[in-house]
């Protein structure tokens, strides 16, 4: 019996999911209002280790999403699909006080996800 899935939304979350299940064999429907595409408010933004959130479970969840991304990227690229709108680049830091920004040059120091 072949197994089917149906995913509705097809933003990042659910096209990736759809992508993977595909790949798997699995049948996949996706329902979505219009064209899938990010959420608004993300903007495109997909860069956690800057955000000083004390949420130690967002910080997992968008932290390894965004590790994830370039290896989707390269599956993508894999299988042959050549027109990927994703691009890593830097970011700037604005802060309001010199002692914000040593406060935040002391972290930058200490992240561990500069040691990766």
């Amino acid at each position: 019996m072949t197994k089917s899935v149906a995913i509705v939304g097809a933003g990042i979350v659910g096209a990736t999911a759809a992508y993977q299940l595909s790949k798997k064999g699995i049948a996949v429907t996706v329902f979505d209002a219009g064209v899938g595409q990010a959420t608004k408010a993300a903007a495109g933004i997909i860069c956690p280790w800057l955000s000083q959130r004390r949420n130690k479970d967002w910080y997992q969840l968008v932290s390894h999403g965004a590790a994830y991304y370039p290896l989707l990227m390269e599956q993508l690229r894999a299988d042959g699909v050549t027109d990927l709108p994703y691009e890593q680049v830097g970011a700037y830091i604005f802060k309001h006080t010199e002692k914000q920004l040593k406060k935040w040059k002391k972290w930058r120091l200490n992240a561990e996800w500069m040691r990766r």
